[in-house]
């Protein structure tokens, strides 16, 4: 029953920061700390009703690593501080479940999942934009035209053709490098899509 409770509490509330998030590419920080404070006092509760202060202590441990993980992305400039936020919450509301059969602790599999389907939305939405743009099509392929670029992209998928015949972990290593690779210029031409010049005097403050 409380396992229930605080899914929907976590479902509610990813609902609602993804909604806030298209709609104005920002998740509220009240969302986040209401879903901490949820899931805080749900654990103490459950401690105190039950003598078992697990789920209180694992919250605590999932919600400080995601806290120093949200922090390293923050500062790197590769998450909002919303996106840290909400994953805090969903490491303190969700530390485990035991009705979800999962191979790491629930919410260090919903922590890889995430990442999983953001990926591939991110690679659909970009392949699709390129493929709408035919010049940027041009350009992703003109760009493998410098020498130098075309031969530390196909090192690594001749490397991993030739390791297949010794090793196949090895080989599948290689391979994701050259994927890795391809994929990056891949988002550097995405990148200079969305550049625009804008002259001074449009600007507003």
């Amino acid at each position: 029953m409380i396992e229930l409770f605080l899914i929907a509490v976590g479902l509610i509330g990813g609902f609602a920061a993804g909604f806030y998030d298209l709609k104005t590419t920002n998740i509220p920080d009240q969302l986040c700390v209401a879903m901490i404070i949820i899931g805080l006092i749900t654990h103490i509760l459950t401690g105190v009703f039950t003598g078992d202060f697990s789920y209180f202590v694992n919250s605590l441990l999932f919600g400080g690593l995601f806290l120093g993980f949200g922090i390293l992305m923050y500062y790197t400039g590769q998450w909002g501080g919303g996106d840290g936020e909400l994953l805090i919450a969903t490491g303190v509301l969700l530390p485990s479940l035991h009705s979800v059969a999962t191979f790491f602790p629930f919410s260090i599999s919903f922590f890889i999942n995430s990442f999983f389907v953001g990926a591939f939305w991110s690679i659909a939405f970009s392949v699709y934009y390129v493929h709408k743009n035919p010049a940027l099509t041009r350009k992703f392929f003109s760009s493998f035209m410098k020498p130098v670029v075309a031969i530390i992209t196909v090192a690594p998928l001749i490397m991993s053709a030739v390791l297949l015949f010794f090793s196949e972990a090895l080989s599948m290593i290689s391979f994701l490098i050259f994927l890795m690779l391809v994929f990056y210029r891949f988002s550097k031409v995405i990148e200079q899509a969305f550049h625009k010049r804008i002259p001074v005097g449009k600007l507003r403050f």
